[in-house]
């Protein structure tokens, strides 16, 4: 039954679902017959964890003042930075896998015919300074260097030689100007979670060389019904299919046909292919180093700044590393002081 779904879920890792409610949340107990062996993810030490749905930032912030709730996640720079000083409260600030990133309708789905031009593409990256967008960053992640390529270097086989255009927002004008586009043009930019400030940002650079930009902010399901009707422009966020560690995640998610690919770059396809049938990790470096460098040298995709796992917890419980999660934390790796 379709109203039952979701209700009773059955899984085999490390805590099992005692219950779900609508108006009271989840509550995940340990599962004392998980064998981890040496699997990525160990066995918890919670016995008993209660998951809540609160959708309004501030009233989990004043829960979490009060302590009503123990952890939260996706904290916005201003609010970390005003909570930093409760002594019942912690802030924790974790590299994760995610990254915010620019893309471009060069395969020309959404039919606004600008983007095929390998320049304009050019042009509208010049534009974007990526070292400004860094300030949208808590203070811990302002001085990381930024990413050459849509992968991190420490995901498995990311490899690239070469760099992102460099910010030169007067090449930026001539080189719209040289496609016939001087006088700028309408551009909607399509966005949603935790890239939206950056997608605002974005839209403010382009303006700036007479690109009238907006931002689509939209929800995830709203997000993907939108991007497959076919878009002129993205900046929104990747997580590696929400932390795994291996860059073919990344290379299927962009390179192979269906709504997510706005390159329709046969190379890039074959990439993917020679990197799935290979498993010796430099020999699959080498293939994604030539596809890697190939976005970059198109300008397809363009990574903007990385997304930090900003979590607010309670000074008695403490989160345990050995992961890249977006969220910074997973039940599994939660203890109490």
């Amino acid at each position: 039954v379709k109203s039952d779904f979701g209700k009773k879920p059955v899984g085999t890792g490390t805590y099992k679902v005692a219950s779900v409610d609508p108006n009271k949340g989840a509550v995940l107990l340990l599962n004392k017959n998980y064998v981890h062996g040496n699997s990525a993810k160990p066995k918890g030490r919670v016995g008993r964890i209660q998951v809540i749905t609160v959708a309004d930032k501030q009233t989990q912030l004043a829960r979490m003042v009060t302590g009503q709730q123990d952890i939260m996640y996706n904290v916005d720079k201003e609010s970390a930075m005003g909570m930093a000083g409760n002594p019942a409260l912690r802030v924790d600030v974790q590299d994760t896998v995610s990254f915010i990133y620019v893309l471009l309708d060069a395969a020309d789905r959404s039919k606004i015919g600008h983007f095929k031009n390998k320049n304009v593409r050019k042009a509208m990256f010049k534009a974007i300074d990526r070292n400004a967008l860094k300030q949208l960053l808590h203070p811990a992640f302002v001085n990381k260097p930024l990413m050459d390529a849509p992968c991190h270097p420490w995901h498995v086989a990311c490899a690239s030689s070469l760099k992102p255009p460099t910010y030169d927002p007067k090449e930026a004008k001539r080189l719209l100007a040289e496609a016939g586009l001087a006088k700028g043009f309408d551009l909607s930019i399509l966005s949603w979670g935790e890239s939206r400030q950056g997608a605002e940002a974005v839209a403010g650079q382009w303006r700036k060389i007479g690109i009238r930009a907006k931002v689509n902010y939209q929800p995830f399901l709203g997000f993907l019904k939108t991007r497959r009707k076919g878009v002129s422009a993205m900046v929104t966020l990747w997580d590696n299919a929400v932390g795994q560690p291996d860059v073919d995640n990344t290379a299927s998610y962009f390179f192979l046909p269906g709504a997510r690919n706005y390159n329709h770059d046969k190379r890039l396809l074959k990439a993917v292919m020679d990197g799935r049938a290979e498993i010796d990790t430099k020999k699959r470096e080498v293939i994604y180093r030539k596809a890697f460098d190939l976005v970059t040298k198109e300008h397809y995709i363009m990574p903007l700044i990385p997304i930090p796992a900003v979590v607010l917890h309670s000074k008695d419980v403490k989160l345990l590393r050995g992961h890249k999660n977006p969220k910074g934390f997973q039940f599994n790796r939660v203890v109490w002081n």
